[in-house]
């Protein structure tokens, strides 16, 4: 249901398996605003993360290798949004979040940096 109300080029939705069991609805903006956008959306109620730390950072092995190694890794860690998909969360709760989103995502598109590259799919 999110990514039937979530179309808007600042938003790169994900290609789902119908067999998964995601326990949330990750997708990534475009541009440079994940944390602005989440705070946003946390004011209006609305429950999302932005968590999925790009692991090299972790460990001494990663930190000494060379950064542009882990492209993809440090576009997901500051671009991606996670939306809840619990039980709990029925029709009218997405239709609500999807439109607080895209106003959101709207406003915050004139004062954000230039799109990035998307992350490739394998193919």
């Amino acid at each position: 249901a999110y990514a039937r109300r979530l179309q808007h080029p600042d938003i790169l939705l994900p290609s789902y398996e119908h067999e998964g069991a995601p326990w949330r609805f990750s997708f990534l903006l475009r541009r440079d605003v994940q944390q602005s956008v989440a705070t946003q959306l946390r004011s209006a109620g609305i429950d999302v993360s932005s968590w999925y730390p790009p692991l090299h950072r972790w460990y001494l092995s990663g930190k000494a290798q060379d950064r542009r190694l882990f492209t993809n890794a440090d576009v997901l860690g500051t671009h991606i949004l996670n939306l809840w998909v619990e039980p709990a969360v029925d029709h009218a709760y997405i239709a609500r979040v999807c439109e607080t989103l895209l106003r959101i995502v709207e406003r915050t598109q004139e004062l954000a940096s230039p799109a990035v590259t998307p992350v490739e799919r394998p193919a």
